[in-house]
């Protein structure tokens, strides 16, 4: 098994990853400020926002950032996947995004470069996805640090707190805010109810919640829509929301 490290760190800026297949040499480290990924020796790994666009860690960097380095018989694995650097170490990635330590970290239960130059972050580490029930429609997905209902393409899902027992998002409303639709043969799943608006669209509801995309989220993983107005939620999950339970009420009463 594993060893497990402590690690301190702050939660800002971090990158997410769920409990996916990883290298050998990647464990998991647990501490007061989070739960995140150590290298080997238990030092905390980072990604650097410049490399998104194109301003790499080389030369003198690689001096206070050194990589976290893969083997040459080291394979891709999930989301990892080992590079040759130009100038020269074999490194891993994750999604895509190089993953380094910090010379900083004297000891393993420190990870003092997170958020360091505002491009800096600790990887921290959010677990399995929770398997909560959903109809077809929809799913579950990480985004950020949380993970949060979307629909089956990816696109957030929002709850609209003016709902109540008949829909306040209609007409032009839906234009923007489209209604997760619900087959006419849907039945319940787990919490999710179809529900038959007034208007003569069937719409999924969870926890007594309708269920909305929004027009502006143009890429699977956008959140533009949360917190608009004040009324528009996106809808986080977790274990405790796996357990498949008695459907809720179809529209929210207050």
């Amino acid at each position: 098994m594993a060893p497990v490290f402590f690690i301190l760190i702050a939660a800002a800026g971090a990158m997410s990853v769920s409990d996916d297949p990883h290298p050998a040499s990647v464990t998991v480290g647990v501490g007061s400020g989070g739960t995140l990924l150590a290298g080997p020796s238990g030092a905390a790994l980072y990604t650097n926002d410049g490399d998104a666009i194109g301003q790499y860690c080389i030369g003198e960097c690689l001096k206070a950032w050194p990589p976290l380095t893969a083997a040459t018989s080291d394979k891709p694995i999930g989301d990892w996947k080992p590079h040759t650097r130009p100038d020269g170490p074999r490194q891993w990635f994750y999604k895509d995004a190089p993953v380094y330590t910090y010379a900083g970290d004297s000891k393993p239960n420190e990870a003092a470069g997170d958020g360091m130059g505002s491009v800096w972050h600790a990887m921290h580490f959010v677990g399995p996805t929770p398997r909560v029930p959903v109809p077809p429609a929809a799913k579950v997905a990480k985004i950020g640090a949380s993970f949060i209902l979307t629909d089956h393409r990816g696109f957030t899902l929002y709850s609209f707190s003016l709902d109540r027992k008949a829909p306040a998002c209609t007409a032009a409303c839906i234009e923007v805010w489209p209604p997760l639709l619900a087959p006419a043969l849907a039945h319940p799943v787990g919490q999710w109810v179809p529900v038959d608006r007034p208007d003569g669209l069937r719409q999924w509801a969870y926890r007594g919640r309708l269920m909305y995309t929004f027009s502006d989220d143009t890429d699977p993983g956008d959140t533009r829509g949360a917190d608009a107005g004040g009324v528009w939620k996106t809808i986080e999950v977790n274990s405790q929301d796996a357990v498949a339970a008695s459907p809720a009420p179809p529209i929210a009463s207050k």
